[in-house]
């Protein structure tokens, strides 16, 4: 080998080199716009996802309490009708005499002679 075999393969070698070099460039620009249009694209789905809870959060936080109001009166009306239930099995009269103003012989379903 001589020694302008040994400085061309050195040229050859660098030049090699610049071409890795500059296709690890493009590869790396080519990345970092994609990765700056995700982000573009992820600001923008946020900003829709937040006028869209602008928009339906309120109708939908009013219908939530609505439901949860249901859900209240219907467990109160639940736990009623099964204190009824329970009075009824026991054998008396789910009318107390505190709310009949007839008293506990109208409530036993006895009638009142008055002579």
């Amino acid at each position: 080998m001589t020694a302008g075999d040994a400085g061309e393969e050195r040229i050859s070698e660098r030049d090699g080199w610049r071409q890795r070099v500059a296709l690890l460039e493009e590869e790396l620009r080519q990345t970092s716009e994609a990765v700056q249009r995700l982000r573009q694209r992820e600001l923008w789905f946020e900003l829709q996802l937040a006028r869209q809870r602008e928009v339906h959060g309120e109708p939908l936080d009013s219908l939530l309490a609505e439901v949860t109001d249901l859900q209240k009166l219907l467990m109160t009306s639940r736990k009623g009708a099964m204190a009824k239930m329970q009075t009824i099995s026991r054998g008396q009269s789910p009318v107390s005499e505190r709310t009949n103003p007839l008293g506990s012989s109208a409530a036993s379903g006895r009638l009142l002679r008055c002579d």
